[in-house]
């Protein structure tokens, strides 16, 4: 599924993510350049897939989505929730809820661990006339 784009002169950049049941999957990441200009496709790079992509076993999430979000603080406002598996530093993966948030107009993605309901990740959703980034 596409996870987002950007846009830089003439060329697109999209981003695709494998799925796996209702995950996305983004260690297996796919990346497409595409001219604006004549719809040609004009750079391909899918290390991320050819990498990481195996067959997996999806774990039976431990701590429901409606206790996650009751840890979530008041400050934030919950737009959507999705379930990923997200690479770590390690090598590793976690199998996480994927909660799209909002505060003081800045939105975030936390990822919040199936398994132990610990915090995996805090991602900032940078979006702007050329598209969407995360930091």
């Amino acid at each position: 599924k596409q996870t987002g784009y950007t846009t830089d002169g003439n060329i697109a950049s999209f981003a695709f993510a494998y799925t796996e049941g209702e995950y996305t999957v983004y260690s297996d990441l796919i990346k497409i350049k595409v001219s604006l200009h004549d719809g040609k496709i004009c750079g391909f790079e899918s290390n991320g897939y050819l990498c990481n992509h195996t067959e997996r076993t999806i774990p039976e999430p431990l701590v429901s989505q409606s206790q996650v979000l009751g840890n979530i603080k008041n400050i934030l406002t919950v737009e959507k929730v999705n379930l990923a598996c997200i690479p770590k530093d390690n090598g590793a993966e976690a199998w996480c809820y994927e909660i799209k948030a909002v505060c003081k107009n800045k939105t975030f993605l936390i990822y919040v661990n199936t398994k132990t309901g610990h915090e995996e990740e805090i991602m900032m959703v940078v979006e702007d006339t050329n598209g969407s980034l995360t930091i």
